[in-house]
């Protein structure tokens, strides 16, 4: 709908001055083609946030399989770890491939070093903003950090302080707009079910709450997608700060078996640009919002009338 704003100077200053006691910081970014990229182990397959099986399927030339997948940030590589017993002495246990997303041919290989060598188990893995892949096993509790260059390795959490009970990793890892990067955990206490854990920018953890159970997730422009044999969806939003309970999420697609999944917003930092403007038009958004509030000031002490517009 559209709302007149007062056009004397003293209600101008009085909105710009509510706005800015409002606003956390968001920065718009444009999410363009945005999807959950799913590893079914021979394959990899598009769905769009309604759970949508969009584009056409690609075939991997390793016919293994991949315990887990991570996008590049332009989206112009997939990483491919895996599942491996450090017990078996298997060659591909430090292994990682590069991957072409558009045929599925293998484009380069580096080998894991440092503190995540031999670890093996990968079932979670996620490019994060600086470029870095965070990868995690079902064999322990720790998450550590790749440099995709060399295969160097180090460690970066130990996701047992949030719970005890934490036997590893379920599967992924992805950043919220909000700077926290979430991890899908697997907890004993809890039967098996998924502990979705928000990791701080100080390294410190807390539990979000238990989601259905899952080996991928991804996000997809503003939204959390979390693949397990089926697709559910939860907004960003949506996800409480502080949680032990369940967190409502919708099932859109009955799917299958997912071993692991991308989002091509997993290495985002801020808001998807038509999410972020609707959130400057509610008074909530911060940085391009502030300089909307002074053009309303201004527009006020030069007696305008401005309409805003307002989105649902």
């Amino acid at each position: 709908m559209k709302k007149s704003v007062a056009t004397i100077a003293a209600i101008g200053a009085i909105a710009l001055a509510g706005l800015a006691v409002s606003t956390p910081a968001y920065a718009a970014v444009d999410c363009g083609n945005a999807y959950l990229l799913i590893n079914t182990g021979n394959q990899l397959l598009q769905f769009n946030a309604a759970g949508e099986q969009i584009g056409s399927p690609v075939d991997l030339a390793n016919p293994n399989g991949y315990g887990d997948i991570a996008l590049s940030l332009d989206h112009s590589a997939v990483y491919g770890l895996f599942n491996t017993d450090p017990s078996d002495s298997d060659p591909d246990l430090d292994k990682v491939e590069v991957v072409d997303p558009a045929t599925g041919a293998i484009t380069s290989t580096f080998t894991l070093t440092g503190p995540a060598a031999g670890v093996g188990g990968w079932v979670g893995a996620a490019i994060l903003p600086d470029g870095t892949m965070a990868i995690g096993s079902q064999f322990n509790s720790k998450i550590y950090k790749v440099n995709v260059t060399d295969g160097t390795t180090t460690e970066w959490v130990d996701t047992i302080s949030v719970d005890a009970n934490i036997t590893g990793n379920s599967g992924d890892f992805t950043r919220l707009p909000d700077g926290d990067e979430v991890a899908l955990m697997t907890s004993s206490a809890l039967n098996g079910e998924v502990i979705l854990v928000r990791i701080h920018a100080d390294g410190t953890m807390t539990s979000a709450g238990n989601v259905p159970e899952a080996w991928g997730a991804g996000r997809v422009a503003n939204t959390l997608m979390i693949a397990g044999d089926d697709i559910f969806t939860l907004k960003n939003s949506e996800i409480p700060a502080s949680s032990t309970s369940t967190i409502p999420t919708t099932q859109v697609s009955t799917f299958g078996d997912t071993w692991g999944a991308a989002g091509t917003q997993d290495g985002e930092t801020g808001e998807c640009t038509e999410v972020a403007a609707s959130l400057a038009n509610t008074g909530v958004a911060s940085g391009a919002l502030g300089a909307l509030a002074l053009g309303l000031a201004a527009a006020g002490a030069a007696g305008l009338v401005i309409a805003r517009r307002k989105n649902a």
